[in-house]
């Protein structure tokens, strides 16, 4: 079970070193069956193993898990949302990385430039469908509000 009602770690704090499933577990206060399972839906990729089947994960992959915990928990998307929103952040992070290299080429800064704004888009247009259905819920339980006041009021 994921206890999303605990502050998340600060990272900061942490060392650049390999971290065992459990380390990771603990640190994030989560259990090790929910990172195998974002390591199935390709979520998350562990770097290695240090013995046989034990998975290994570098402080690039906590903070990536961190991330899920936060997505999942704090702003409630589901495994699929997740997935989309992780791709296109990944996207954007490449697209930074062959910009900062290429710096000298301005057409192709350009057209960089461009698909960024493509990706943080569309990475936006999810966010908005999400805020637009937690609306219409709070929307639905304030009518429910305002349904029992008027009971409590007329008696």
């Amino acid at each position: 079970m994921i206890n999303f009602s605990e502050p998340l770690t600060d990272l900061k704090k942490l060392e650049d070193r390999d971290y065992k499933i459990s380390e990771v577990a603990d640190l994030l206060q989560i259990s090790p069956r929910a990172l195998r399972y974002w390591q199935e839906n390709d979520l998350i990729i562990p770097h290695g193993s240090m013995h046989s089947s034990e998975r290994i994960y570098k402080l690039d992959d906590v903070k990536r898990a961190q991330h899920i915990k936060e997505l999942q928990g704090l702003f409630g998307f589901s495994l699929n949302e997740i997935k989309q929103i992780l791709q296109i952040e990944d996207k954007i992070s490449n697209l930074k990385q062959t910009y900062l290299k290429d710096s000298h080429n301005k057409t192709l800064k350009n057209k960089l430039g461009q698909s960024a704004l493509t990706e943080i888009t569309s990475l936006m247009d999810l966010i908005d469908k999400k805020i637009d259905r937690i609306n219409h819920y709070r929307n639905d339980l304030n009518d429910k509000v305002n349904l029992i006041k008027g009971f409590l009021k007329n008696g």
